[in-house]
């Protein structure tokens, strides 16, 4: 459905089929360093950091009402290093996420759920050349975005729960 109407993941249940109520959701994006350069002799550094958040409410008409809320806070920092003289690159990124969602059903049923989540990542890349003149022909090099988080969910009928998970806050649906 996602794709169908636009970029909203995370549905909730009673939209992943077709729509049985409303959702609004909205959400921003700042740069608070943006476009750090610097350009040294041998080297070039790019750098920054952004953060942002996605708001959501949400109810479901069913034979029982749902009504929930949720919020993702996230900030990620990033750096790119090149060294032009052996035609070598290496990236490194760290991501932070907050989420807390809450849900009410009408047959008075409710729940609350929280995540938190760090990742990071680096890689490099090595192209043939020297002396700033490389070619396109390269080995890349990376061990991907490697991610842990901890999960909270509270129901009024299965009580307090904790978890651990190897993915981001926003993979964890309310």
């Amino acid at each position: 459905m996602s794709g169908k109407y636009g970029s909203y993941s995370c549905l909730p249940s009673g939209f992943d089929k077709h729509i049985t109520g409303i959702l609004l959701q909205s959400g921003g994006k700042a740069e608070l360093l943006s476009g750090l350069h610097f350009n040294f002799v041998l080297c070039s550094v790019d750098a920054g950091i952004d953060i942002g958040s996605v708001q959501r409410m949400w109810m479901t008409f069913n034979e029982v009402n749902t009504y929930g809320i949720a919020l993702l806070m996230y900030g990620k920092a990033y750096a790119t290093g090149s060294l032009d003289v052996t035609c070598t690159t290496v990236e490194a990124s760290m991501g932070i996420q907050f989420g807390a969602s809450g849900q009410y059903v009408s047959n008075g049923d409710y729940g609350i759920h929280g995540c938190s989540s760090l990742s990071f990542g680096i890689s490099g890349e090595q192209c043939l050349g020297a002396l700033g003149i490389c070619s396109d022909e390269c080995v890349s090099v990376g061990v991907g975005d490697i991610e842990i988080g901890l999960l909270v969910d509270y129901t009024n009928q299965g009580g307090l729960d904790f978890g651990i998970t190897n993915e981001s806050c926003n993979k964890h649906c309310p």
